[in-house]
């Protein structure tokens, strides 16, 4: 697993870089057009988080040295299909043969991952397998996912304008120890906030909790 260093005195903190980061993202070839996507399917505050999250995940792909064009389309679309209707989320993963497990029938937004990156590969012609996969995973994580499936992961759940105090915390243990412990500290947070919910759990989501423990730097 190819993770960054940790990051050096020198190296300005991700949320300080985040707060002075200005338009280098919307550099990316196809941001604009896909700002412009979401904008006509999301409300004013999923797009404010899109934008949020696609910061975010454009600092740790270039510090990880993932291609950041990639890291764009792939913040932008992630949550593209996130205001679907229940029955349209289920039609949808039968007519792209997503493979369904009980949770997803009693909660199909879980699904909203799996149907952007079906939408981001058929519709919006993204090509690329990483941004596919980090794009059906985000949601849940899973086991083995690339490097920027997890970013993305990692990204989704840190994003500034997240109003719980564990994004903030997974922000300083970047800084502080790394990529690698702050995406664990991420999932785990996550998995923690669904067990005290009484809310359904994804088995991909405790497989991948599992999976990173068993992951090392290099």
């Amino acid at each position: 697993m190819r993770v960054c260093p940790k990051p050096r005195g020198t190296v300005p903190m991700l949320r300080d870089r985040l707060q002075t980061l200005d338009s280098e993202w919307r550099q990316a070839p196809r941001a604009a057009e896909f700002e412009r996507l979401i904008e006509e399917r999301l409300g004013a505050n999923r797009v404010r988080h899109s934008i949020s999250v696609t910061k975010v995940l454009h600092l740790v792909a270039g510090d990880l040295g993932l291609d950041t064009d990639s890291a764009v389309s792939a913040g932008l679309l992630h949550d593209s299909c996130k205001s679907m209707k229940n029955e349209a989320m289920l039609d949808a993963a039968t007519r792209y043969g997503i493979p369904m497990n009980e949770t997803h029938w009693s909660k199909p937004n879980l699904l909203h991952g799996h149907i952007a990156a079906e939408l981001s590969r058929h519709e919006w012609h993204v090509a690329d397998d990483s941004v596919y996969e980090a794009i059906a995973w985000h949601v849940t994580g899973h086991p083995g996912i690339g490097l920027l499936g997890q970013a993305l992961f990692f990204a989704d759940f840190s994003e500034p304008l997240r109003d719980h105090q564990e994004s903030d915390e997974a922000l300083r243990l970047y800084d502080a120890h790394g990529f690698l412990p702050a995406l664990r500290y991420a999932a785990s947070a996550k998995l923690e906030h669904l067990r005290k919910k009484g809310l359904l759990i994804d088995p991909n989501t405790e497989a991948f909790c599992a999976w990173l423990e068993t992951q090392d730097d290099v």
